[in-house]
């Protein structure tokens, strides 16, 4: 009498290796494309002269920008440097608003209103309420029907037994 028992994965059920570190050399590269130099105008490099500039070529580096880990380090980086733009912002829109120089009075209007909506991003709230309901859109009808279509046989086609489609019936 056979014995059989239950199939079992061939592999652990935790993978027992981490995912490999990623280079220095290609974090400097990521670095450099999103955050430039430390120059004055700190304006972020191509893929190719970032590459360059960190020591390893322009292949390797594409390369290694297919793996996840690289893909989450570049977007963590991108969003640290969109962080550090942003924090300027309120600055910039205080000066539009009490400014003198700006003789546009939309201008003032249109950076408070910024103003106002950067406090309501942080704090999680809106300003306006969603109220339920149902929206019944009216759609005008066109100015006349289409024609209607007559399905009836006519005599002629009645009369022709020959039709190879009413032989197959038969």
């Amino acid at each position: 009498m056979a014995t059989y028992y239950p199939p079992t994965a061939s592999g652990p059920r935790e993978p027992e290796k981490r995912p490999r570190p990623i280079p220095p050399a290609i974090r400097a590269a990521i670095v450099l494309m999103v955050h430039g130099t430390d120059d004055v105008d700190g304006k972020p490099m191509d893929l190719v002269e970032a590459a360059r500039l960190a020591g390893v070529t322009a292949p390797v580096l594409r390369r290694y920008l297919t793996r996840p880990a690289v893909i989450s380090f570049l977007r963590a980086e991108r969003r640290i440097f969109r962080e550090s733009i942003l924090a300027g912002t309120e600055h910039a829109l205080r000066r539009v608003r009490d400014g003198d120089s700006h003789s546009n009075p939309m201008a003032r209007v249109a950076a408070a209103r910024a103003l106002a909506s950067v406090e309501e991003a942080d704090s999680g709230t809106k300003s306006l309420q969603q109220v339920t309901g149902v929206t019944i859109k009216i759609i005008q009808a066109p100015a006349s029907p289409p024609p209607a279509l007559d399905i009836t046989p006519s005599a002629r086609q009645i009369e022709q037994p020959n039709d190879p489609i009413l032989r197959s019936t038969r």
